[in-house]
């Protein structure tokens, strides 16, 4: 929002794109998260701290007295710590594309 403001204050010609990727730490691919680290040469042995991380964890859920267990197939767990830097981990190449282009792109994640 302050480049945008920077530029109307300048006169110049400002467009914002801001993006709401609905589900995007529940349906991010796990492949996609190590070939992400990757490119940035994250520590291999981290990497596979963080793939044991992802592929390893059980999801509890209990409604009404009956519980199920599952071991999910992708996504960053909610509300994890390091779930906001794996997606943007996934995203970077996005904005750095964009950036090449000339455009200023900025991510967040929550």
């Amino acid at each position: 929002v302050t480049m945008i403001e920077r530029s109307l204050e300048a006169k110049e010609i400002a467009l914002g794109c801001f993006l709401d990727i609905g589900g995007a730490f529940d349906n991010t691919s796990y492949d996609s998260i190590e070939r992400a680290a990757r490119r940035k040469e994250i520590d291999p042995q981290t990497i596979k701290w963080i793939k044991v991380m992802l592929e390893k964890r059980i999801v509890y859920s209990e409604l009404g007295g009956d519980s199920l267990a599952a071991v999910p197939s992708r996504g960053c767990p909610q509300g994890g710590v390091l779930s906001p830097l794996l997606w943007l981990l996934v995203v970077d190449s996005l904005l750095l594309k964009l950036r090449e282009e000339g455009f200023d792109a900025v991510g967040y994640a929550d």
